[in-house]
């Protein structure tokens, strides 16, 4: 009977174990990729988006840069992907997060809220960063099918002072929250979020259903 018992309580914790393993589970982007600037966003539109949703079963990631008032757009993209974009005038850069020091950041993931009637407001409204600040919104996502696309958000800061680092990351969470975006309650510290954001990585639909329409997307990253 003892070992029986001790049989269900080896499957009962092995279980736990699995499901606690799952329930942080990321795909990771695979093949060979790249970071594009999109240096021409009159053509950034829904077309654009349509194209790079026909491509199922990669992983994306649109990207808003800034560094005191300078903003960027770029794409993480499988490079057969980024160097075949029409229009937009695409230039394969760096990865610009491999200068950034794991120090001086704070990283931090987004829910997609269930608020209806969201406001669109600018995620740095208020933020007022320096030329030595830097903050980047970024939206990790692999195309689904009925339309809808699967997502993984976060959000970077990255300042020399501790102090200004959180006020900055606080005026973002006050902004996000307008526009429907929420703190994610996954237990990672701004380290280990800061390495899902090097990496890409993406929650599957199995362990977390963050859905984003085309339009809600493309709304989203150019707020």
């Amino acid at each position: 009977m003892i070992w029986f018992i001790l049989g269900l309580l080896v499957i009962y914790l092995s279980f736990v174990l699995a499901r606690k393993s799952l329930k942080n589970y990321q795909d990771m982007p695979s093949g060979e990729n790249g970071l594009f600037l999109l240096r021409d966003l009159q053509y950034f539109d829904d077309v654009f988006l349509e194209k790079i949703c026909m491509q199922t079963g990669s992983i994306f990631s649109l990207e808003k840069i800034y560094k005191g008032g300078q903003g960027a757009l770029v794409l993480f993209a499988p490079k057969r992907v980024g160097e075949g974009i029409v229009g937009l005038s695409p230039l394969e850069i760096e990865d610009y997060t491999q200068k950034i020091s794991e120090d001086r950041v704070q990283v931090w993931e987004l829910n997609v809220g269930k608020k209806k009637g969201a406001k669109h407001i600018h995620f740095l409204e208020g933020a007022n960063l320096t030329l030595e600040e830097q903050a980047a919104f970024q939206i990790v996502f692999m195309p689904g099918e009925k339309g809808k696309i699967q997502v993984s958000m976060r959000i970077l800061v990255s300042a020399s002072d501790a102090l200004k680092r959180s006020n900055i990351a606080k005026q973002i969470d006050k902004n996000m929250a307008l526009s429907n975006q929420v703190r994610s309650k996954r237990k990672f510290s701004s380290k280990q979020v800061f390495g899902h954001f090097r990496k890409r990585s993406l929650y599957p639909k199995e362990v977390s259903k963050q859905f984003l329409t085309p339009q809600e997307l493309l709304k989203l990253i150019k707020q």
